[in-house]
Parts: structure tokens; sequence; C-alpha cells
């Protein structure tokens, strides 16, 4: 079973296990995860691969004559092309161009023997093209197969082969949102050509919404009809929609808090008055942004009531692999187990550990899998931070567990949380918040266009990537939405007064509640005297 991330995969596995009689369960990965296993079978050493921000800084070593601006759009250049199997043809010698910096960056991985996510991809396509991987499987099971790229879907394709194993692909075209990675466009053609005789079975009902949202939902695509709502009666009563128009985007935050404070039981006036409201506890309620620019401000507003207010985008650090591995190596000497999710933790000496950070890395250096440039990455410099924040090794530990424990038991009652709408994917929450929803902003029209740099129009991007990505956010709401947009906001040190997003003009809104906080002008009028001049 092949799943998009490890949380994904950790929690089938999960799943299989608890339902297992106890025989051999099915394997359940991420396709990188599985490509590292089958290259390291057919290879018989396992490569080290590099984190993301490690392979772009090896990237920007290889190429040192690229300027920092252009040098971060070669780079999405060249992963985006590699994703979609095309990468730059080779640029001749001594003239720069997307081949040579390609050729560069193979070459800096090539000596330091390192690898990044995509090689082994490509590494495991090869190795089955050529027979040195024979996958076993006679069942692939496929999840989110709409944001396969065309090389996992040809990797697919190659590892189930035209006769060796079948293949159940499960996915919604409508929730397609990761173009910019190089997702396939049109995955139905995609899968057709590989399996010409594909069978479609088409899943109608929905039993997360009520049956409002889905409606509204559905008036995103136009002709569209709504799924069916097996959400239950008290779902479908409980359903509320409001949609609110603020003079500025610090009045919006406000009424997002305002709102979100009578959510989860505050005394405001406004919500006091409403006595039928039925409270929610605050990690079951997710702020949704189109982009990390929007967060700093809800987040404020949010304090300032006094909600509990988690970015898990932002928050973090210790979620990274190799961190994990080494706060849990950090903790062997202190009796606590690793978690099974961390790996086997390198045996590290204890005077080696009392030095922190900076000791692990003079020990672990050049042993997989910590590439050398993980050690000037960001997770490496968080955890040195958080060291240091909390005293050693003990504090440290205890506050990752106790993040870790509300994360894990106590995240849907602690904290609301604030994230963009390609982190919700996948998720579901009793009342959603989408604020900002403006032309330029949803759908984004780009950092460029909204910091005025010059010859960047707002016409450049994907409109129907950003429509589905609006239905991701709308359909991740069970019975409670709450949609906003601002008359005027700041962002990039600029005034902006943008049109609200036309994505709301295509809803079907006559079951909305509309609210509108509209500025007005006294004019004072000046009565003259009977005898005045």
């Amino acid at each position: 079973a092949v799943t998009f991330t490890r949380r994904a995969a950790a929690q089938l596995r999960e799943r299989l296990a608890r339902d297992d009689a106890g025989g051999d369960i099915p394997r359940a990965d991420t396709l990188h995860a599985l490509a590292l296993a089958a290259l390291a079978e057919a290879g018989g050493s396992e490569p080290v691969v590099l984190a993301e921000d490690s392979a772009r800084r090896l990237f920007d070593l290889a190429n040192p004559e690229l300027p920092r601006s252009r040098a971060k759009s070669a780079w999405q250049e060249l992963s985006l092309a590699r994703e979609k199997m095309a990468p730059p043809v080779l640029t001749p010698q001594g003239m720069a161009g997307p081949g040579l910096y390609a050729a560069r960056y193979a070459e800096a991985k090539r000596q330091a023997r390192l690898s990044d996510f995509t090689d082994l991809l490509e590494g495991w396509l090869a190795a089955v093209a050529s027979g040195r991987s024979r996958p076993a499987w006679t069942h692939v099971l496929v999840d989110e197969v709409q944001d396969l790229t065309p090389l996992q879907l040809a990797l697919i394709a190659a590892v189930c082969g035209r006769d060796r194993a079948s293949l159940f692909a499960i996915g919604d075209p409508d929730q397609s949102i990761y173009g910019f990675r190089g997702a396939t466009g049109g995955v139905r053609a995609a899968l057709r050509a590989f399996w010409p005789d594909l069978t479609e079975i088409a899943l109608a009902d929905n039993f997360r919404s009520a049956a409002p949202l889905l409606t509204l939902a559905a008036g995103v695509f136009r002709g569209r009809t709504a799924l069916t709502s097996r959400a239950g009666p008290e779902a479908q009563a409980d359903c509320r929609i409001e949609l609110y128009e603020a003079p500025t985007a610090a009045g919006e935050a406000d009424w997002v808090a305002e709102r979100l404070s009578g959510l989860v039981g505050g005394s405001s006036l406004t919500q006091s008055r409403d006595f039928s409201e039925k409270h929610l506890s605050p990690g079951d309620i997710a702020v949704l942004v189109r982009f990390s620019g929007l967060i700093g401000p809800l987040r404020q507003a949010l304090s300032r009531v006094g909600l509990p207010v988690s970015v898990p985008e932002a928050e973090a650090f210790f979620n990274e692999p190799r961190v994990r591995l080494l706060l849990a190596a950090a903790g062997l000497p202190y009796g606590i187990p690793a978690p099974e999710t961390a790996g086997t933790p390198p045996e590290i000496p204890e005077r080696l550990l009392e030095k922190g950070p900076a000791g692990l890395a003079a020990f672990l250096e050049g042993i997989p899998p910590f590439d050398a440039l993980f050690w000037q990455g960001g997770p490496f410099r968080e955890l040195c931070r958080a060291y240091e924040a909390h005293g050693g090794w003990q504090g440290l530990l205890a506050y990752v567990a106790a993040q870790n424990e509300l994360e894990l038991v106590g995240a849907r009652a602690e904290k609301v949380r604030i994230m963009s709408i390609h982190a919700a994917k996948g998720l579901e929450f009793g009342a959603v918040f989408l604020p900002a929803l403006e032309d330029g902003l949803l759908p984004f029209a780009g950092s460029d266009f909204l910091s005025g740099k010059p010859g960047h129009p707002a016409g450049r991007m994907d409109e129907e990537e950003e429509r589905r990505l609006f239905y991701v956010g709308l359909t991740r709401a069970k019975t409670r939405l709450y949609l906003s947009h601002a008359l005027r906001r700041e962002l990039y040190v600029r005034k902006l007064m943008l049109k609200r997003s036309r994505f709301l003009d295509a809803l079907p809104l006559g079951g909305v509640r509309q609210l509108a906080l509209r500025a007005h002008t006294v004019r004072e009028a000046k009565q003259l005297g009977l005898f005045g001049k």
C-alpha cells in the first residue's frame, strides 16, 4: 500500500496490525521509503539521502555563480523537470544554463556519495527496468493517486508491470492541488494510458460534512452535483455557514477571534446572545490560509483573546527524521525508550552527549543518515537553540515529550490550528475558518505580484488548481464554515485593496448568513442663525 505521507503510512500500519489476527500484515509505506529499501536490496548498500533543504544547499554550492534569487528558481525548475521526467539538456561546455546547473549538482552528489529524494525514484525505476529489482507484490494499492507526478506514476506502473500485479488506486481529481510539485494533470487519462482496461468506481457519499456544506462546495465547479451527505441528522441540524466582509485585515482577524471565542465557550457579548451555539474543543477548529504571510496577524488576534494556538508547519522541528534519531539517542542514558517511529538510534558515548548537539555533530558527521549538510540545516539549528533554551537534554526531552503528548492525545482538545490549506488536506475539523478570500490571495497571484515587483501580472496563476485548493479548504469542515475577506489589508509593506475572491461569486450563497461591517463618515451640518452671515 503506497501512501503520500509517512504519517498516513504509520496510521495504516497501525490499523492493519490492530485488525490482523496475528499473521504478516501488508507492506504500507511511502513511495520514497519503498524505493530506498528496494535500492538497498538491489545494490547491497543503503544510499545516504539528503533532506530537501540540504539538497537545495548542495545545489547552491555546486553553482556558486548563481545569484540567490536565480538559484532558488533554478532549483525549482530542475526539481519540477525531473518529476515530470523532462530533465534539462546539458548545455555546451562553458555556457551557463539549466543543463549545466543540473550536471554540476549531479556531480556534487556523486563525489559526496549522496542522493536526493528524486534520485530514489529515478534509481528504482531504472533498477526495475533493468531487472536488478524485481518487486514480488501481486497487489498494489495507491492512495491519493491524483497527487502522483509522472515519475511516480511511471514507477507504480513499472512495479505492477503489465501482468505481474493488480492495481487499486483511490483519489479525487477535484483535490489535485500539487501541480507546483509536478503532479500529473488529468490523472484518469494517465492511468488509462498504462491500464487501458481500467475499471472506474465513483464514490458519491460523503461521511464528513453536512449537506449544506457539500452543496456550497459543489458550486466551486460549474455544473457539478453535490455529494450525498451521510454525516447524520445531528450534523445537518448543527450546520452553519457565514460570510463576513471586513473593512480591514485587522478587523477580519478580530472577527475570526470573536467567532472562535464563542465556539469554544467564550463570553463575548455578541456570542452570548446565541444560546443555541454548540461549543467545540479548540483542537477541533482550524484557520486555513493560502500562504504563510497571512498567519501572523491571525495568530496575534487569537492570542490576544486568550485562545491557545498552534502553527504546526512552523513548530515541529523535532519531527524531522534525523532530529528524532538524535533525541532518541539522547534519551537512552535517562532510561527513555526510543519511540518506534524514530528508528534505531545511534550509539553515542555519554561523554559526547554531555557536550550537547555539538558533540553529536562531531561524532556522527559522515555516518548515514547524517549527511554533512544536515548539520548546517534549519532542523539541526532549531535543535541547538532548543537545547540551550531548555537547559540541556533533560529539559529539551521533557519539552518534546509534552509537545508529542499534546499532539497525540490532547491536541484536539487543546489548540486551535492555523495552517495552510495544503497542509490541511486529508484532515477534518468541526469548524473551519477561511479568511483572506480576495483575488490575488485566493486565487494566489504570487508574492512578486503582491509586493509590487515589476513584470509580474496577476494573471500568472493556475486558476483551476487554485479553484481545487479552495474546494479542499471548504470540505475540511464538518458542520461550521466561516468565510471572510477584507476591503483593505497590508502585505509586504504595501497597502492593498483587492476585490473579493472570484471563487466566492461562483458559490450558491442563498443559505449563507452574510455579514459586513461598514465604516460610516459622520457629517456635521452647521445650522446658520436667522441673521447669520
